[in-house]
């Protein structure tokens, strides 16, 4: 017997103020933009510095306390699945999305001191 597993998991900032749905005509739903950082060395010895970003979608309760609650700049551990999508703009181009369906998550807000300004 075989099982496939579709995980992921990612620590990185939120990059914009969530965006999405709390009304009670619709399930509530919240988008957040996750910047993830990497660094290493090149091959002449400069260290070298890259940001990838990831959209996030949270659904329900989670909808709800991320947009009461999550903020820009906010650090984020999250767990969930990719799902893909295939989908056509106005003009009719085919276009592709990879979102993170969040089943689990951690906020750590940073708290800064005066000093650090």
């Amino acid at each position: 017997m075989s099982y496939d597993i579709n995980s992921i998991s990612l620590t990185g900032y939120v990059g914009s103020e969530p965006k999405g749905n709390s009304d009670d005509t619709k399930k509530p739903y919240a988008n957040v933009r996750l910047a993830t950082n990497k660094s290493y060395m090149n091959a002449e010895g400069e260290q070298v510095s890259s940001t990838s970003w990831h959209n996030l979608v949270f659904f329900g309760k989670q909808a709800l306390y991320v947009l009461d609650n999550v903020k820009k700049g906010h650090r984020l551990l999250a767990l969930g699945e990719l799902k893909c999508q295939k989908w056509q703009d106005k003009e009719g181009n085919d276009r592709f999305s990879t979102d993170i369906i969040v089943d689990k998550f951690e906020v750590y807000q940073l708290i800064f001191k005066d000093s650090d300004k």
